[in-house]
């Protein structure tokens, strides 16, 4: 009896591992709301993958901190326990210290900065250095649309500081 469910069970296990094998779960995780767009947009992001790749990819999105805060989701993404994140160069930082720079404030006046900046020496060896690490890779993507040119043009809007 025991042998037959023994056989059972490793016929179930070779059955799922094939099919693990056709497709592929990715988990997402982040730390915004559902109603933020850094959520939606990787959502619809998402099921593009899925019907491009006609089922290969599905991933899986975890928001609102579901799989912990960001330094928690951080910490995991080197550990395979997470796939992919959205994270902040403050964060990024922590595990390759130059990129913090662009984390300062004001540090680039505009996207055309910020996309010159990147193709210089010092973008290309950050890219070098993050992607040769035994690390999953970085891709960087366009700051925030909103930008503020000097103290003056963040007037009445909220921002978190540093103390």
């Amino acid at each position: 009896m025991r042998l037959r469910h023994a056989g059972a069970i490793a016929a179930a296990l070779i059955v799922a591992a094939g099919a693990a094998a056709a497709q592929q779960k990715l988990k997402f995780a982040h730390v915004y709301e559902v109603s933020e767009p850094y959520h939606t947009e990787v959502v619809k992001a998402a099921e593009a993958i899925k019907a491009a790749t006609k089922g290969k990819f599905e991933i899986q999105v975890f928001p609102a901190s579901a799989l912990g805060n960001e330094q928690q989701i951080n910490q995991a993404l080197p550990l395979g326990t997470i796939d992919m994140i959205y994270t902040g160069v403050a964060f990024a930082g922590a595990s390759y210290k130059p990129i913090a720079i662009s984390n300062a404030p004001y540090m680039f006046r505009d996207y055309d900065h910020w996309a010159k900046y990147a193709t210089t020496i010092t973008g290309r060896n950050t890219r070098k250095a993050i992607s040769s690490r035994n690390s999953p890779r970085a891709t960087a993507r366009r700051p925030r649309t909103r930008s503020w040119r000097s103290p003056t043009t963040a007037r009445g809007t909220r921002r978190r500081t540093r103390r």
